[in-house]
């Protein structure tokens, strides 16, 4: 996914001008150039010299060697490619790629809720902001805790009944560990997951201001299609980030409390935030 992101963002610069052919060794990287597509995948993966190189680190990487004003047009978030779902179109789904801890990962925490109508807990409407925070906090903690802890498939487990993948995942590693887990437990597990990955990377650096989309999710509104005209502005990520933080009992800057992080039984993380002045 972030190879085809990466080549797909080389083609538009490409078309742009913004990469030459003086950068590209005379190469025409150009959208239904099939064959230079199969054949970048080959040289990224040897990092072969020339556009193997240039791309082989993906998107961000890519716009840092070049400048030029590329940043524009990177569809990257913390650093991981957009997949295929434009966030601009599903709300929730989009604050769920500027909160994940990966980054733009549909993997993190999949709304369905607004992208098919699914009634579970209930059905959103896909182009608003307001409720989005708790609605992305319980999808992230839910698909956590039933796909990646468990090492089950996201779209066989929670997709369309997670409430029945949470009692599953309790069933399931209940009769494989001994333990007495509930569906309560198993939420809980999935929170406790992400605060610490949000320590994680707090401590690495990331802050709020990394919680965000590239400027063409901010501005641009889609061209075509059912959600034409749509776009997330600077406000509705401002709104859907505090009802996040909120929801998660974080602090507006985006830190986990020490009252959550005590009760989740986090006192390792408590002490790394404190190293930072920040509990």
């Amino acid at each position: 996914m972030s190879a085809g992101v990466t080549i797909g963002f080389a083609m538009e610069l490409f078309e742009k001008g913004i990469l030459t052919l003086e950068d590209t060794k005379g190469i025409e990287l150009k959208f239904g150039n099939h064959k230079v597509m199969t054949d970048l995948i080959t040289e990224i993966a040897y990092r072969k010299e020339g556009l193997g190189a240039l791309l082989c680190d993906g998107t961000k990487v890519l716009s840092e060697k070049i400048g030029r004003g590329s940043e524009k047009y990177a569809m990257h978030i913390k650093g991981l490619e957009f997949p295929a779902y434009d966030p601009r179109g599903a709300k929730a789904h989009g604050l769920n790629y500027a909160t994940s801890y990966t980054g733009a990962d549909h993997n993190r925490g999949y709304a369905f809720q607004e992208i098919f109508g699914i009634s579970v807990p209930k059905a959103y409407d896909r182009f608003a902001a307001e409720g989005k925070g708790w609605l992305t906090k319980w999808n992230q903690d839910i698909r956590c805790a039933t796909t990646d802890c468990p090492t089950m498939c996201g779209f066989l487990m929670d997709m369309a009944l997670p409430a029945v993948a949470q009692k599953n995942t309790a069933n399931m590693v209940s009769a494989a560990t001994g333990l007495d887990l509930t569906s309560e437990d198993v939420e809980i597990i999935g929170e406790r997951v992400n605060n610490l990955a949000r320590v994680f990377n707090i401590t690495a650096g990331f802050t709020r201001a990394d919680d965000t989309f590239p400027e063409r999710i901010l501005t641009e509104p889609i061209k075509e299609g059912a959600s034409k005209g749509h776009y997330i502005s600077k406000d509705e990520l401002k709104l859907m980030l505090d009802e996040y933080y909120t929801a998660r009992n974080w602090t507006r800057d985006g830190v986990p409390t020490r009252e959550k992080l005590m009760e989740l039984g986090l006192e390792s993380a408590i002490a790394s935030l404190e190293k930072l002045g920040l509990v």
